[in-house]
């Protein structure tokens, strides 16, 4: 008996010990993901002309393909980062804009949601339309009277943001007597399942 109760005094005493090491261990760890550093280093900004933007980095959906709506790395913890901000593919083409705001990450809507819809202009003539967001993202309600070609810049005019940011070009025009007005496909400069980081209009 006597042999018995040292030895189990001898293993509550090795669990003890072990218990203790594992929560030193869960502590350390917990530290160090509580650290903003973990999840957001010190974001990277640039300027362009008169605006500063913010690097941010895509989190992944795949192998999924989800364009609408994508995550993003900049948070509240490691930023100014606000609900409405327009998000950039390269400081100067808009592709979304922040709908949420989180403190390690935010959710961006772009211009391949349904829900999605902007004012624009297009080519040298600044002929009005409605950008309509979907997979291959549309024009709506162009003037038949008015001169639109394949290859003619599509810019923002939308006043939730800045006037003339790019969007892309002209790809492919519809015309037919059964509708009152043009539609045009929107042709883009970037593939989206290549895109790594974003540029994020901060002021």
């Amino acid at each position: 008996m006597r042999y018995i109760g040292l030895t189990l005094l001898a293993g509550l005493l090795i669990a003890i010990l072990f218990s203790n090491l594992f929560n030193g261990a869960k502590h350390a760890v917990f530290d160090f993901i509580s650290d903003p550093s973990f999840y957001d280093p010190a974001p990277i900004a640039k300027k362009v002309g008169t605006r500063h933007f913010v690097l941010t980095r895509l989190y992944s959906t795949y192998p999924f393909n989800y364009r609408n709506l994508i995550a993003i790395n900049l948070g509240s913890r490691s930023s100014s980062i606000k609900l409405g901000d327009p998000v950039t593919v390269d400081g100067q083409t808009l592709i979304g804009q922040v709908i949420e705001v989180n403190p390690n990450y935010s959710l961006v809507k772009t211009i391949f949601d349904s829900e999605w819809s902007l004012p624009v202009r297009i080519g040298d003539k600044a002929v009005d339309g409605l950008l309509i967001g979907r997979q291959e993202p549309m024009i709506t309600t162009i003037d038949k009277n008015q001169p639109v070609a394949v290859g003619d810049r599509v810019f923002s005019a939308g006043r939730e943001f800045p006037y003339g940011m790019k969007i892309g070009v002209i790809k492919e025009i519809y015309d037919s007597s059964t509708i009152a007005f043009i539609q045009a496909k929107v042709g883009l400069d970037y593939n989206f399942n290549q895109l790594r980081e974003l540029w994020v209009l901060s002021n």
